[in-house]
């Protein structure tokens, strides 16, 4: 399904209470107005449910006066679309994963890049490599320029 977790040694950028999942460093491309955020995973336990993740893209400016934009776009899924759900994921699993973004109807402007994982109940705690837990990660900021240049700019996250 992904191989062993020895075969790939990066470290992780993040650790979810679900089971002790591990993200390790996400990759973002873009491609013919889309965005693709490659995700890998380390299991870290056995989850009795199947989660869902979340991508939102997130305007970061607000012009004065106005109330909060809402989610410019978004992802939300079970991780490889469904087909290897979390509750199937063994200790020591590698799980890839791609999220396609579309970003055709997104205006231009600057956006965070935000992820996070659900159940039907509750956002699932994440702890960076810091030590600080939230319920979502900022993973990068997108640019989109009126010309429709698309720029991603990966949030710096050093773990030791």
């Amino acid at each position: 399904l992904g191989g062993n977790a020895d075969a790939h040694n990066a470290p992780p950028i993040a650790r979810f209470d679900a089971g002790g999942t591990l993200l390790l460093e996400p990759y973002t491309e873009i491609q013919a107005g889309q965005m693709l955020i490659k995700l890998r995973w380390l299991s870290g336990g056995m989850m009795d449910r199947d989660y869902k993740l979340f991508v939102h893209i997130e305007p970061i400016a607000q012009p004065a006066g106005q109330n909060a934009q809402p989610i410019a776009a978004q992802y939300d899924a079970e991780p490889r679309g469904g087909d290897y759900p979390t509750s199937l994921w063994q200790p020591g699993d590698v799980i890839d994963d791609v999220i396609p973004i579309d970003l055709s109807q997104v205006p231009p402007g600057e956006y965070s890049v935000r992820f996070g994982m659900y159940t039907s109940d509750r956002h699932v705690q994440i702890q960076d490599c810091a030590g600080s837990s939230t319920e979502s990660l900022n993973l990068a900021t997108l640019h989109i320029t009126p010309d429709r240049q698309i720029t991603v700019q990966p949030t710096v996250i050093t773990c030791r």
